[in-house]
């Protein structure tokens, strides 16, 4: 069934004071006590509390069960003496609760119950009445074997339509959250491209004045006022601490964000005038935390240009220190690879993901501290590869450590959403306080380890 809660935290169901009932609470649910998520509506499968009426009755408790559904297990009302309100507070506010049962809530307990202690009597009492029959000759054995056999069969019949009528509701819930969430209209897409023949070029990118934050009712930007220019064949280092904004930054020019203020352009026109797939096509990111596929080294590889030669992924390889682990294997580039690369260590998954996204010969390259689980050698061979494999390819590197950008053209400093520094490593160490204590912080680590 369905029903209200009002503003005073009375609920308009059908239910018995001090008994329990499930339900869920729909998203849109305005309750101020309740745990909520960043776009300030509740959050699903957390425990929250309605408070009572304003006649001074206790809160109506709202406990909830595990489930993306958020199914409440439990609604219960503690009153107070002196409460006016009672059960029929006028006061009304628009506060759905919708009440599908749920496994593991006390309804299906009570009505499982139920029906085993209706079929248990029902066959009881036809035992009872027929045997009665039987004593006094009016009924032969086998007729009450067989009776019993029916009424048994019958309620089975009953007992399974009534867990169909309960998958029933079941399914109902759930289909109208799968129908919410697969017609909900994606926020990010081309209709509006001025441009959607045009592909990058040179790979030139340029932030004005950039402003955004994940959540729109948020005041406070996670980026403000960024302002910078990679020029092609550029390497551009981007380092601070936890937080500070750089995956954010970068999310933004392959559009898996739109910024809210300023413009991000790339080779001189906003990425919202590219079609997605001619603006993705010139960009390739690796993460930190990056995904192989069940299959060959070779078909990894290959996702990033399936119409490559076995020469260029050899090269391409060899330019992102992988090569050599490769071969020392006997199967070499044949070596077939478990899901999500379980059967390779950190730093050579991050090795072959860099090498499938070098083979894509895309016009930016974006590494997301990728190289955090490789060593400082093999990692300077990396970047090294670059000013020959890479020439003309505009590069960002987000790292936590200095020694991964100190050769870079420019470094941005980040601290909480803003560029507090931006130069070479020799004038951010003059002039950047922020850099300073990254790089003191960091020398004083090696000297200890030293």
């Amino acid at each position: 069934g369905s029903g209200r809660i009002d503003a005073g935290g009375e609920v308009q169901l059908p239910l018995q004071e001090g008994k329990a009932a499930p339900g869920r609470l729909r998203q849109d649910t305005q309750v101020g006590a309740l745990p909520r998520n960043r776009d300030g509506k509740p959050n699903p499968g957390t425990a929250g509390r309605v408070r009572g009426c304003d006649c001074g009755a206790r809160e109506l408790q709202v406990g909830t069960q595990e489930g993306s559904l958020g199914k409440v297990c439990g609604l219960r009302r503690e009153r107070k003496r002196g409460c006016r309100g009672g059960w029929g507070c006028q006061r009304t506010r628009g506060i759905q609760v919708d009440l599908p049962v749920g496994r593991g809530c006390p309804e299906v307990g009570r009505n499982r119950i139920v029906r085993q202690r209706m079929k248990v009597v029902t066959v009881m009492a036809v035992v009872w009445f027929g045997g009665q029959q039987i004593l006094v000759g009016d009924m032969p054995v086998g007729d009450l074997t067989a009776f019993t056999t029916y009424v048994t069969q019958i309620l089975m019949s009953l007992m399974m339509m009534s867990m169909i009528m309960i998958q029933g509701s079941r399914a109902m819930a759930s289909s109208h959250r799968i129908l919410e969430v697969m017609n909900t209209d994606i926020d990010l897409n081309d209709d509006k491209a001025a441009r959607k023949d045009l592909q990058v070029q040179s790979g030139k990118i340029e932030f004005r004045h950039v402003g955004f934050r994940y959540y729109k009712k948020h005041k406070k930007n996670v980026l403000e006022d960024i302002s910078f220019t990679a020029n092609p064949g550029e390497v551009v280092g981007i380092i601070g601490s936890t937080g500070s904004g750089k995956s954010s930054l970068v999310q933004l020019i392959p559009r898996l964000y739109d910024c809210d203020e300023g413009e991000v352009l790339v080779d001189g026109i906003n990425v919202k005038d590219y079609s997605l797939n001619h603006l993705r096509n010139g960009v390739a990111m690796v993460l930190q935390k990056n995904t192989l596929f069940s299959g060959s080294i070779m078909e990894n590889l290959r996702w990033g240009d399936e119409n490559a030669t076995e020469e260029e992924v050899y090269e391409m390889a060899k330019a992102a220190q992988a090569d050599g682990f490769i071969r020392e294997n006997p199967e070499g580039y044949d070596r077939e690879l478990g899901q999500g690369g379980v059967n390779v260590s950190g730093g050579q998954k991050q090795r072959l993901c860099i090498a499938r996204a070098l083979l894509k010969k895309p016009k930016i390259l974006i590494l997301d501290d990728s190289t955090s689980a490789v060593d400082t050698a093999t990692e300077a061979e990396i970047r090294k590869s670059f000013s020959t494999s890479l020439k003309d390819t505009t590069k960002l590197i987000i790292a936590q450590r200095i020694s991964s950008v100190e050769d870079a053209d420019r470094i941005l400093v980040m601290d909480e959403g803003q560029i507090v520094g931006q130069g070479t490593h020799e004038e951010l160490l003059a002039s950047c306080e922020t850099y300073q204590e990254i790089y003191y912080s960091q020398r004083d680590k090696e000297e200890v380890a030293g």
